[in-house]
């Protein structure tokens, strides 16, 4: 089970310092962890035990529409494969280009997101 798991995560988030480096226009106004109310950050970030409650509300339970047709089936069934590697996935990516647009270090929003992963 962990080999198929491990299988499934993106690497660690250990972005090096850099240019964000996705256009504006590849991610919707508000995403799917947005609109669930999932939040990270030291000004309106929500407590682990809130943002662990989002989360499992979007992996487990039917999701409201947000932005395309596209972008909904990228999340395709609650508690599926497709569904789990679609929320670390885009954990990871916020992650990686937060710490890389920071100067590669760790800030609240980074670490938190870390520790959602785990």
């Amino acid at each position: 089970m962990n080999k198929l798991i491990e299988g499934l995560l993106p690497p660690e988030p250990e972005a090096e310092p850099g240019e964000n480096g996705l256009a504006a226009c590849s991610w919707p106004q508000e995403g799917m962890l947005k609109n669930m109310g999932y939040k990270v950050g030291s000004t309106n970030g929500k407590p682990e035990s809130d943002r662990q409650q989002s989360l499992n509300q979007i992996f487990y339970e039917p999701i409201p529409s947000v932005d395309s047709p596209e972008y909904m089936a990228q999340w395709g069934r609650n508690e599926s494969v497709q569904r789990f590697k679609k929320l670390v996935w885009t954990i990871a990516t916020l992650a990686n280009n937060r710490c890389r647009k920071i100067g590669g270090r760790d800030d609240v929003a980074v670490l938190q997101w870390k520790t959602d992963l785990k």
